[in-house]
């Protein structure tokens, strides 16, 4: 297969005909110089036979024994690319005509790291959200905190991965989160276009969904069972919740000014701190945010439970960063949460 300008890796497991469209969508991209690398992930349905049906020279199937978690295959996908950049597709993905046009502008102007916007959809094809202002600004403390821009979404240099190791190959679940921390930690930041090139599906079934928090931050340690019932009380009541929600846009108000006027933040738009505060009430109006108290569970123990707050199965230096920031940039809810816990 000869180099390209971008390789597309793509990992698959039993995908069968479903990853016919995301096949479709890269034949129908604008940008023409492109390599595709399918990595059949312990494949024992017609996947394989399906994208070599597809009978282009730009097309590669990669078989494998099964590795449990995408961050193996996209390693393989990453060992056979031989393009100066390379962009990720799941197979239950597609993209819009531009999309790789778009990344290509990006990363030939000079960026190591570059996303898309997106559009999400649920398995019937209904649009369930929409990428938007939020997602136009880029700093290390929000990638640190938030599970931004999906595969399907990016492209970057194709060194730039194995300069950090690779992706996980722990059954983790947040492998995307994961990398793009240790490139973010090596010195890369996103740029990005607010073009929503990227069309993701959003399943029930997948491994963000199913995966369940195998680590905690603790937060306070609480003296004995009738206390924590107290707190699970005072966490539950609305008028609680509403106060924390309060506090919750107080504290990423002052955050985001902080990020704004940091030369670490990268953006594609000229949107301002209202803004982006507006987009994030709109968040918290429709119940996909809010203050970390909502999120606290009690870890139980006879003598002295834990007030936790979960994560997801992050290395342990990116877990110790997130409480570093926890503790820096939440100091209403924080306050509140004192308050909530005295005798």
């Amino acid at each position: 297969m000869p180099t390209a300008c971008i390789d597309v890796i793509c990992p698959t497991h039993n995908a069968s005909t479903g990853i016919l469209p995301s096949l479709y969508g890269v034949l129908a991209q604008t940008v023409e110089d492109w390599n595709l690398i399918v990595v059949a992930d312990g494949c024992t349905d017609e996947t394989v036979d399906v994208v070599r049906s597809m009978d282009d020279p730009r097309i590669e199937v990669v078989s494998v024994d099964a590795h449990g978690s995408p961050g193996g295959p996209r390693n393989v996908g990453l060992a056979t690319a031989t393009s100066p950049h390379v962009a990720y597709l799941d197979h239950d993905d597609r993209w819009e005509p531009d999309h790789l046009r778009l990344l290509l502008e990006q990363l030939e102007s000079g960026s190591s790291l570059a996303a898309t916007g997106c559009v999400r959809v649920d398995s019937h094809g209904r649009v369930r959200e929409r990428s938007g202002v939020l997602d136009t600004v880029w700093h290390p403390e929000l990638q640190t905190l938030n599970a931004m821009y999906e595969p399907s979404r990016v492209g970057h240099v194709r060194s730039l991965a194995s300069e950090v190791g690779g992706w996980s190959t722990t059954v983790a679940g947040f492998e995307d989160w994961d990398l793009w921390f240790r490139l973010a930690e090596h010195g890369a930041g996103f740029t990005m276009t607010a073009h929503r090139t990227a069309i993701l599906t959003l399943s029930d079934s997948s491994r963000r969904h199913t995966f369940s928090p195998r680590r905690g931050i603790g937060i306070a340690r609480l003296d004995g069972p009738e206390h924590a019932e107290r707190i699970r009380t005072s966490l539950a009541d609305p008028a609680v919740r509403a106060r924390a929600d309060e506090c919750y846009v107080a504290d990423t108000r002052g955050w985001f000014a902080d990020i704004l006027s940091s030369s670490d933040c990268i953006r594609s738009s000229d949107a301002g701190l209202d803004d982006l505060m507006d987009a994030v009430k709109d968040k918290v109006a429709t119940g996909a945010a809010g203050s970390l108290l909502r999120e606290l569970v009690v870890l139980p123990d006879p003598v002295h439970p834990v007030l936790a707050l979960p994560t997801a199965p992050v290395a342990a230096n990116h877990n110790r960063r997130i409480r570093e920031l926890i503790q820096q940039r939440n100091r209403a809810q924080l306050q509140l949460l004192r308050t909530l816990l005295r005798p």
